[in-house]
This record gives C-alpha cells, sequence and structure tokens, in this order.
C-alpha cells in the first residue's frame, strides 16, 4: 500500500517538458550576445511558470537554438512568455517560439528588431528590459474549450 502511494506521488510530481527555440537575428549588426536570458510563461487563468535562467551561452547572428525546460506546473494553453535579461550584453532576436508536451504553442517575430538589454538608455543599446510577447487573440470555440 505505502508503495503505490508512493508511486502515485511520484508521478503526480513528474516534470512536463517546454520548448522555447530562438532565432537570433541573421542580418543585424550586434545581434549576437554573451548575455543571461531568463524566461517565464503565463496561461490564460494566470497561472506563471518562472523558467528561470535560460540561457547564458554566446549566441552569434543567424543562430537557432533550442532550450529544452522543465516545470512540474502543466499551463495547458500557453497565453504569453516573456524573455528578460539583467545583462547588458544585448540581444536581437528575429522569432521566438514556445511550446509545450500539452500545447503545440505559438512563435513570435520581432519584426521591429528591438534589442533587449539592460542599457534602456538612447545613446547605448536603447533595448527594453523584457519582452512579453502573447498568442493571438482565441476564437469563441477556443475560449470554451480552455473553460474560461
Amino acid at each position: 500500500m505505502k508503495l503505490m502511494l508512493f508511486i502515485g506521488l511520484l508521478a503526480a510530481t513528474e516534470a512536463l517538458n517546454y520548448t522555447l527555440a530562438v532565432h537570433t537575428h541573421p542580418e543585424a549588426k550586434n545581434a549576437r550576445t554573451k548575455g543571461k536570458f531568463y524566461l517565464s510563461a503565463i496561461n490564460y487563468q494566470g497561472d506563471l511558470v518562472d523558467f528561470g535562467l535560460f540561457s547564458n551561452d554566446p549566441r552569434e547572428a543567424g543562430d537557432i537554438t533550442t532550450f529544452d525546460l522543465s516545470s512540474d506546473m502543466d499551463l495547458g494553453r500557453i497565453g504569453c512568455f516573456t524573455i528578460r535579461t539583467k545583462s547588458k550584453d544585448k540581444w536581437l532576436f528575429g522569432k521566438a517560439c514556445i511550446s509545450s508536451e500539452t500545447d503545440v504553442g505559438f512563435c513570435h517575430i520581432n519584426s521591429e528588431d528591438i534589442f533587449i538589454s539592460r542599457d534602456t538608455s538612447v545613446d547605448g543599446d536603447n533595448g527594453v528590459l523584457a519582452m512579453q510577447m502573447c498568442a493571438p487573440p482565441l476564437t469563441k470555440a477556443e475560449v470554451k474549450e480552455i473553460g474560461l
């Protein structure tokens, strides 16, 4: 009986896999970085998963990097994700996509070429501390499907 309870607890705390795929801008000057970047995501019910540091590896212009992350929380349908930094080494990504084992996810294209950097000064990087990217609006059927 104790063994069955233990196995049940293990199954209940099994981590769920999430994937973040990021394409560092292929053409922009100074797109590469060695900075540290952090990720969080929220669902449509307002639940948040803070994945913390997801990368401090150097990235060059044009690199496509996939980050495998995990959490004990299943967000279900991911509504938004946020990439933030504490680094003055700016980063320009062209496209970022998030998904999980239970959600096909979505992609965001950085069409305005916004740098993520701790240096937000006009004379410096002119970056932003964080970027929040959200899924396209839900249809009425999708709203009903996720119980909103």
